[in-house]
């Protein structure tokens, strides 16, 4: 259940958003345009690392590169820290995650 029928799992990541917005990886996987299971694994071991957005209102690329408080703290690419951050405080202090167009 869950993640396995493609729910949504977090404000930061949305599986199925992850995969019709990467179609590598739907051609990698098989049933790759349904294989929730293996999209959220791609995302925890190397989509966090290359900074893949996520989901249709997270980007975490934009969301580091707002902000220069968590360029310092993290760097530039440290998306894991960026997500850890904005879970546990950005989005309680109501930090923009999406950029303009």
């Amino acid at each position: 259940y869950g993640i396995k029928e493609g729910r949504k799992s977090s404000p930061v990541f949305d599986v199925r958003f992850y995969l019709s917005t990467h179609t590598d990886l739907q051609i990698a996987f098989p049933n790759g345009a349904t294989n929730y299971a293996m999209a959220l694994e791609h995302w925890k071991n190397h989509g966090i690392k290359e900074g893949r957005r996520s989901s249709q209102t997270f980007d975490v690329k934009c969301y580091l590169g707002k902000y220069r408080d968590l360029q310092i703290a993290f760097g530039k690419r440290n998306y894991k820290a960026a997500i850890n951050h904005y879970l546990a405080h950005g989005r309680r202090e109501g930090r923009t995650t999406m950029c303009s167009p």
